[in-house]
């Protein structure tokens, strides 16, 4: 079983992530095989960037990064369907 994943990031300093990312699934997943399909940046709306990004990989998983700055966390989480 191959599961495909792409993470989406406020920037390039994200794809740092992808380690941890991939060890997770490992750990959660030992038999599968894993396939990063892309590290993308989401510019403007984050929604239409994750449509976009769907649209584009049809990924089996989709990790959104999202910095807190200026906003709480409660506010980046209602951001993330």
């Amino acid at each position: 079983m191959t599961i495909s994943y792409l993470l989406l990031g406020d920037g390039a300093s994200d794809d740092v992530l992808l380690h941890p990312i991939a060890w997770l699934l490992r750990e959660f997943r030992p038999a599968a095989t894993f396939r990063q399909l892309a590290y993308r940046t989401h510019h403007g709306r984050l929604q239409e960037s994750m449509e976009s990004a769907v649209s584009d990989y049809e990924p089996d998983l989709l990790f959104v990064h999202r910095d807190a700055e200026r906003s709480s966390r409660a506010e980046r989480a209602r951001e993330i369907p």
